[in-house]
């Protein structure tokens, strides 16, 4: 694997969500799944995008692509499935006025004091009651009730940077936090005993946070629809110069679950079947669906080599449909390259972040086989650049050899940037 030419602003491929943290704008909501605005930053500058070209993301998470790009003032597209996410990465990208935001904090302030009754009070695991476990105390889900209800008079943009700020708020006094695939309790935060002031303090905080990033506008609205990439591609209206984006990972997490609170708190779904709804319309990354069957596998000697390697382990997998999803993961990333050759203008580029993976203590080496499935769908690779190395979780590991062994002996994981490049180009 070769590495990019050194450049000032190479180092920004460290690739992680942790300078979108104190970034402005990015703030308003981090994802902890997303990449680095200085790699985006980094891929517009390299490709020599300007006024006039489009930046394609079409796994946009919370917005990190176009955010970048429309303070940059170059247009841009984005696809995610997710409702919530999509609705963060719009608030992200739009421009409230600061005084009409001040007079916005003081609405949803007052609703959140005078909290109203929660549908989810009594729905799953959202509320904590007595001894059992629950995502929010009472006081902090009648709190965000009350505060949606009071934005529902404002109008948007500010009710939109309103709710954000209160979905965040909410997550920033929920009694799980987020580790890995799933919301796991923590007793820290269980005993935290969070109310409606902590939850009026975080909205206020994040607000003022929001507030005083408007100043630096976003002068090109970009387009971000709610929608599956596999389906709806064809909603680009012209060639893409550039795209930059990093796909569900091979990792088995299901992200409609991770981002449940706030599909719900915010009204994105009303009930469990619209939640598997946003699951049956996801890149096929994890088991938590009734998907359908993969058709192919004809993904070059990298897939074949892991996958029949996988099925040798079938009785050490955690579960034994794990060949066919990765099978059923490929194939959607077939779909997708070839949907992003379709519509690439002649000196387009594709900048994409992914992770490899491993199973009962089988690599799927999935940046290789993700460049030989791309080079089938039509495109030429340029490079792979090893963007850093990770920790394996147990489940990668989990009934092999290196069961009980400490983390040090486990071969870690890699997180890469696989550079594609259209064959046209001049």
């Amino acid at each position: 694997m070769n590495s990019l030419p050194r450049s000032p602003s190479i180092d920004a491929l460290s690739g992680t969500s942790q300078a979108a943290k104190q970034a402005s704008r990015h703030r308003w909501y981090v994802v902890k799944e997303g990449f680095s605005p200085a790699l985006v930053e980094t891929a517009i500058e390299y490709e020599g995008c300007e006024r006039g070209d489009i930046v394609l993301d079409p796994f946009a998470g919370s917005g990190t692509v176009p955010v970048v790009a429309g303070l940059k003032g170059i247009e841009s597209m984005s696809f995610e499935n997710n409702p919530f996410l999509a609705f963060a990465a719009r608030v992200k990208c739009s421009n409230p006025r600061a005084k009409e935001l001040r007079e916005g904090m003081i609405i949803v302030d007052s609703g959140i004091t005078a909290s109203m009754d929660s549908p989810l009070r009594a729905y799953s695991t959202f509320c904590r009651t007595g001894d059992v476990r629950g995502l929010f105390n009472e006081d902090v889900l009648l709190g965000v009730a009350g505060g949606m209800n009071a934005s529902s008079a404002m109008m948007p943009p500010v009710r939109d940077a309103a709710r954000l700020a209160l979905l965040s708020a909410a997550m920033e006094c929920c009694n799980a936090t987020r580790d890995g695939k799933a919301l796991r309790y923590r007793d820290s935060l269980l005993n935290a005993n969070y109310t409606r002031d902590d939850l009026k303090e975080a909205f206020r905080r994040n607000m003022d946070r929001i507030i005083s990033d408007v100043g630096n506008k976003i002068t090109e609205i970009p387009r971000i629809r709610r929608a599956d990439v596999r389906r709806e591609f064809h909603r680009l209206s012209r060639p893409f110069k550039l795209c930059v984006t990093s796909p569900p990972y091979l990792n088995s997490f299901d992200y409609s679950d991770v981002y449940r609170p706030e599909l719900f708190l915010g009204g994105f779904v009303k009930d469990n079947s619209q939640l598997r709804k946003i699951r049956l319309d996801a890149v096929r990354s994890h088991l938590q669906a009734s998907w359908r069957k993969p058709r192919t596998h004809d993904f070059g000697d990298h897939f074949e080599l892991s996958w029949r390697s996988l099925l040798s382990h079938s009785d050490n997998l955690w579960d034994r449909r794990i060949p066919m999803m990765i099978q059923a993961y490929f194939e959607d990333m077939s779909r997708v390259f070839r949907n992003l050759r379709s519509r690439a203008d002649q000196g387009a580029a594709v900048w994409l972040v992914v992770s490899t993976s491993a199973y009962a203590g089988v690599e799927v080496p999935v940046d290789l086989i993700l460049a030989d499935v791309a080079t089938r769908a039509g495109w030429k690779l340029r490079d792979i650049h090893v963007i850093r190395h990770m920790r394996s979780s147990g489940q990668h590991w989990r009934n092999h050899g290196t069961k009980g062994a400490k983390d040090e002996a486990k071969p870690p994981l890699r997180e890469s940037l696989i550079i594609l490049d259209n064959p046209s180009k001049v």
